[in-house]
């Protein structure tokens, strides 16, 4: 059986703790039902319980500097409503960009292949306008409030998972099976660290690249495994 996901959340705040103290500092404290209703009457969009339990844990992070709690800045929900907004008004003010722009999705057809589009609620962020979030507005291929990429550099869309719960599952599991290197980096003051996730095989570039082996069907493919 699979853990549920408070049950997770707990497990990645230990391992923050006890291998990255600095960034684990950075974490805020939860969110509160009233805020995550209020990101949604902002957005319009219904937020999954998946996407609630998470902010109720931790409601994103500082931006200390110090490093990224979940391989990229895990925005505060000011910050997720902040960005949506600014998706939306690039959408409105320039709809020829979804046309222009070149955009392909994998797997194919599970994203739509567009430059924006107000289905997509990002959490994680580069700070260089490239996100990792929700897609509500899923490709006939997709799947609703599957994991994706997207962004200004982001010309291929990857499915990083089919759930958030999937997302974070798979991401815990790359830190405590030791599938992760933790760093402090050098010429920074104050301190700043890393935490980069390995995996044999083909490599991706942009956002993807930062969750190696990340995709559709990762549950499925652990429960055959065990």
């Amino acid at each position: 059986m699979k853990d549920d996901l408070p049950t997770i959340l707990a497990r990645l705040d230990a391992w923050l703790a006890a291998h990255v103290p600095a960034i684990h500092a950075t974490l805020r404290p939860g969110a509160s039902d009233a805020e995550l209703d209020a990101l949604a009457s902002r957005t319009g969009l219904e937020l999954p319980e998946g996407f609630r339990t998470l902010y109720r844990w931790h409601d994103g992070q500082e931006r200390a500097g110090t490093g990224f709690a979940l391989g990229l800045e895990f925005l505060p929900l000011e910050g997720v409503g902040r960005e949506w907004e600014m998706w939306r008004k690039i959408g409105e003010t320039s709809p020829e960009l979804n046309d222009e722009t070149p955009s392909t999705s994998r797997p194919p057809g599970a994203i739509w292949d567009a430059y924006t589009t107000p289905g997509w609620l990002g959490f994680l962020a580069d700070g260089s306008g490239n996100s990792v979030g929700l897609d509500f507005n899923p490709g006939p291929a997709g799947m609703v409030g599957q994991v994706i990429t997207f962004g200004s550099d982001e010309e291929t869309k990857y499915v990083l998972a089919d759930t958030l719960h999937g997302f974070l599952a798979q991401y815990l599991e790359r830190l405590e099976s030791g599938d992760a290197t933790v760093k402090r980096l050098e010429g920074f003051d104050p301190e700043r660290w890393s935490v980069e996730l390995h995996e044999g095989g083909f490599s991706r570039g942009g956002t993807a690249g930062l969750y190696p082996g990340f995709g559709p069907g990762w549950e499925r493919r652990r429960r055959k495994r065990r």
